[in-house]
């Protein structure tokens, strides 16, 4: 075959296309005479007659309702009937305005005009009816209606059917042209179908014969080697049309088959290397997390132990000064114990002489004894004499008044003798003188007696109260004898103690001064090593910023597994930079930290859609320790910047709790995930 398929189908289409082409101009211009017909007959033939027909129907409406008007006897009902008269004469005027819009045909416009002519007069004739009517001249309004007033109605009427009829016969001139367009319209497409369906009965010979045999044959090939038979022979590969350039497009796409398969082998071979390359590097990645993890936890260790060793520090020059506070007293108190124990010493013996004293004190004491007792005795022979001086006196008084009792008397018997017995009462009085005066001075000597009666009674008393306090004086000081032994013995024991204790005390000093050495070594140890964790902490430092580097090359955007990786990371650096600010290493504020929906882990959280992933279980339950991390982190910061350290230490045990759960559930969460992925993977496969 020598012509192309191209050429045949541009044939073959022409040819159609002419046919159709012509048939279709001269449908064309028959069907806008149809169409002018139609349109006509639908704005204005079938409108005009429409609105003919109403107005006739009309005017016969009128002659109606002239009727019943004149059969009408109540006013009410008359004025009910001029109401309907006057919408039956409005719908007649709004059909005349319609008909006359729309109607442009002459002998049609004559007769309507001819009857519009005639309507005054059958006007007036209506208004005299009415008014016949109204006014009870029903006779003459029935004459009217049935005399002038028909003659009129039907002289309107005649001109309104007329031109009706004049309507109606250019309408059926017009359907009778659309109709006979419409018959050559159907032979023309008869004729072209005819040509057209011969044209298509050689198209489809050619098609069958030309075409579709050898594209099925090709198709039949491409099957198989869509099947995966990649030596299937080509067949028509030799035609120079377009069914050969197909064959032969389809022998490249069977070579491009085979070497794409290669290719896809060797592709596969390159994905699962590089898939390979992807779990080590995944693996590298969760190692790098685990790695920063712990250099991160040792350095938040080495930070405990660096403020240990500040407090060791602290603590240790405290310690210092206070043993050195301590060796200082401790000699102080060896001072003392020395000197108590000499002070013990001259107690010993002042206790020792105090017993000898107290010893003679006694013996005097039991000497005063005896001497109160003779002079007790003396007193009591003094007393017995007084006593005895006391019956003389009481004789010697008696003697004197009856001495006086004899003077007087002697006076009355010298006073009866008279002259002769004057001598004799100079002798009376003299002797009653004297007898006054024995009186006057036993009186005085008896109250002496008297005075040394109740003095010696005193002094007996007081003599016995002395030998009473004596005696007791006497006890007391043998009780204190004895106590004074016991004292001696005591102050005796209690010197060998501070002797004791002076020994002890020393060995403690020794001691004490081995303690501040050590105390002071030991300080200075925690000094250097506090020295030593600082720099290592530097170095720890470096080591994290390396592999937190690394560790970030090594995560793959879009991959949700390595981005728990990576917020692990972010996670623990999070947690270290708090450490750091509280022991001094950086100047974080709380003001400074984002809240749980700032950080990566949070954004990445909050854009999730995936339900797969949002349905896991570790996702769940990752958002409430994430916030716990993010807020108690705020508060141990705040703490620190109040001086709160005791809190703020608290709260760091709070914060690592709280982030061991969320690195737990991170990966708990990358574990699921990436069984996930190898269901989908496997599923792919």
């Amino acid at each position: 075959m020598n012509f192309s398929v191209r050429a045949w189908l541009i044939a073959a289409i022409g040819a159609i296309v002419a046919v159709a082409l012509g048939q279709s101009l001269y449908s064309l211009s028959r069907l806008e005479t149809v169409n002018r017909s139609v349109t006509e007959a639908q704005t204005q033939w079938t409108p005009s007659i429409d609105l003919l027909q109403q107005i006739s129907f009309d005017l016969v409406q009128l002659r109606v309702r002239h009727a019943r008007h004149i059969l009408a006897n109540d006013a009410a009902d008359m004025g009910r009937i001029d109401g309907q008269i006057a919408d039956v004469l409005g719908k007649m005027d709004k059909d005349r305005a319609a008909f006359e819009l729309i109607e442009t045909d002459p002998a049609v416009r004559r007769a309507y005009d001819e009857a519009i002519g005639r309507m005054p007069a059958y006007m007036a004739l209506h208004r005299r009816l009415l008014a016949s009517s109204t006014a009870g001249d029903k006779a003459a309004a029935t004459a009217l209606l049935n005399g002038e007033q028909k003659v009129a109605s039907d002289a309107v009427l005649e001109p309104v059917r007329a031109a009706l009829e004049a309507v109606r016969s250019a309408a059926a001139a017009e359907f009778a042209t659309a109709e006979a367009d419409y018959h050559a319209i159907r032979t023309v497409a008869a004729s072209g179908a005819a040509a057209l369906l011969l044209l298509g009965i050689v198209v489809m010979v050619f098609a069958v014969r030309g075409i579709s045999r050898p594209v099925t044959a090709v198709s039949t090939a491409m099957g198989r080697i869509a099947g995966g038979d990649l030596a299937t022979v080509v067949p028509h590969a030799g035609l120079r049309n377009e069914i050969g350039d197909l064959a032969r497009g389809l022998e490249h796409f069977r070579d491009a088959l085979a070497e794409a398969a290669r290719l896809r082998a060797a592709a596969e071979e390159q994905e699962r290397r590089i898939a390979a390359s992807r779990d080590v590097q995944f693996d590298m990645l969760k190692l790098g997390a685990e790695m920063i993890g712990s250099i991160n936890g040792i350095a938040v260790d080495m930070s405990n132990v660096e403020q240990n060793s500040q407090l060791v520090s602290t603590n240790s020059g405290t310690i210092a000064s206070a043993a050195a506070e301590m060796v200082a007293s401790v000699e102080q108190i060896f001072r003392s114990s020395e000197a108590a124990a000499e002070e013990a010493r001259t107690v010993n013996h002042t206790a020792e002489v105090g017993r000898a004293a107290v010893g003679k004190v006694g013996v005097a004491m039991t000497n005063i004894v005896e001497a109160v007792d003779e002079t007790a005795a003396s007193v009591d022979n003094l007393a017995r004499a007084s006593e005895q001086i006391g019956q003389i006196m009481s004789v010697i008084e008696t003697i004197a008044a009856q001495t006086n009792l004899l003077a007087l008397n002697a006076t009355i018997e010298a006073a009866r003798a008279g002259e002769a017995g004057r001598g004799f009462a100079v002798v009376a009085s003299e002797v009653k003188s004297l007898a006054g005066q024995t009186a006057k001075a036993t009186d005085d000597i008896t109250r002496r007696i008297e005075t040394l009666r109740e003095g010696m009674a005193s002094i007996s008393a007081t003599m016995e109260r002395s030998k009473a306090a004596v005696e007791a004086g006497r006890v007391a000081i043998g009780e204190a004898g004895a106590t004074m032994e016991t004292v001696s013995g005591q102050v005796g024991r209690v010197s060998d103690k501070m002797s004791e204790i002076s020994v002890i005390l020393r060995q403690q000093q020794e001691a004490t001064q081995e303690i501040s050495r050590s105390v002071e070594n030991v300080a200075e140890t925690a000094a250097n090593n506090e020295k030593l964790l600082v720099a290592m902490g530097g170095k720890l430092a470096d080591s994290n910023d390396v592999f937190t580097g690394r560790a970030r090359e090594w995560h793959r955007e879009g991959d949700p597994r390595s981005l728990c990786e990576v917020a692990k990371i972010d996670h623990v650096i999070f947690k270290k930079r708090v450490v750091d600010t509280v022991m001094g290493r950086d100047d974080w504020r709380h003001r400074d930290i984002p809240d749980h929906h700032a950080c990566r882990l949070g954004k990445w959280y909050d854009a999730i859609t995936d339900r797969r992933i949002r349905d896991l279980p570790a996702f769940a339950a990752l958002v409430a320790p994430h916030e716990r991390v993010h807020r108690l982190g705020h508060e141990v910061l705040e703490a620190h910047e109040r001086r709160e350290h005791a809190r703020a230490v608290a709260l760091l045990v709070d914060l690592n709790d709280a982030s061991n759960e969320v690195i737990a559930m991170l990966d708990a969460l990358s574990t699921a995930i990436g069984a996930t992925q190898v269901e989908e993977r496997s599923a792919a496969a």
